[in-house]
Order: C-alpha cells, then sequence, then structure tokens
C-alpha cells in the first residue's frame, strides 16, 4: 500500500541495508540544456486535467508525437535522454499544460535531436539552450557486490 512516493526512499533503504551502500550528494557543473521562454514568448496551454506526464508515440511516417499534460520540469525529464544531456526548466512558468507536437528524428546528428529542438520552439514557444549548471548528483561511494541474508 505504498504511495509513488514512498519508493525512491524505500528503495534507498534497501540499498543501505542489504548492499551496504555508502553515498553523498554533490553539486557539480556540468553541460545541460535550459529550456526558456522563446523570442516570441510561450504557446502553451495551461490545462486543469490531472497530470498524466509525457508519453512518446512512434507513429509511421509521422516521426514521433510527444502528448499529455505535464509540467515543464516533466518535459524536462522526459526529453533529456532525447537530447543526451539533462534538460533544466528555467521557464519560469508554473502549472500544468497541454504539451503536444510531432517532430522527426534527426539520424544524420545523433545525439543531438535538432528537430526535437525545432519542434519545441515552433510549437511550444520554447527554446533549448545549451549551457554549464550546477546539477546536484548523487555519488556513490561504497556498495557490496553480495547482498546480505534476508
Amino acid at each position: 500500500n505504498s504511495t509513488i512516493e514512498q519508493l525512491p526512499l524505500m528503495l534507498q533503504t534497501l540499498l543501505i541495508d542489504r548492499f551496504g551502500l555508502k553515498f553523498h550528494r554533490e553539486t557539480r557543473e556540468t553541460s545541460a540544456f535550459v529550456l526558456m521562454p522563446a523570442k516570441n514568448g510561450s504557446k502553451l496551454k495551461a490545462t486543469d486535467e490531472p497530470v498524466t506526464g509525457v508519453g512518446f508515440s512512434d507513429a509511421p511516417n509521422r516521426g514521433i508525437r510527444v502528448g499529455r499534460n505535464a509540467t515543464l520540469a516533466a518535459l524536462g525529464e522526459a526529453i533529456a535522454p532525447l537530447m543526451g544531456r539533462p534538460v533544466i526548466d528555467q521557464t519560469g512558468l508554473t502549472g500544468v499544460y497541454d504539451i503536444s507536437f510531432e517532430f522527426e528524428r534527426d539520424s544524420s546528428a545523433p545525439g543531438t535531436a535538432a528537430n526535437l529542438q525545432q519542434a519545441i520552439e515552433d510549437n511550444l514557444g520554447l527554446k533549448l539552450e545549451s549551457r554549464k549548471v550546477p546539477i546536484d548528483v548523487f555519488v556513490v561511494d561504497h556498495i557490496e557486490k553480495t547482498p546480505t541474508e534476508n
């Protein structure tokens, strides 16, 4: 009967107890994309619908469709793997938005997702700017290879 919010803490406790995990958090400066309003401003439409997160669907002959009711932080987390770096929301916009757009894969430039950047600017009125930013990281100091007995 655990909530989704409790799961990370439960997993952390398990790793500490069974694997002797020792860790710390620190801030490191790293390359990331910063999500910010584009020159002509945001085109986002706020919604009262419940947050469903960002989902991707691969449509034949149409590229990838992105859609759902989500926060901009959730959008950043969802597109980070496609961008190859963290995506940090610095739009200053809060709330839940109807985020929906399509983009074509850019096979000529792996890891850059140039078409995704253009789709975000054209459809959402947001831009992704490459910067060095401080990011909190989780650093593993020690972990045992074999867990302790139950």
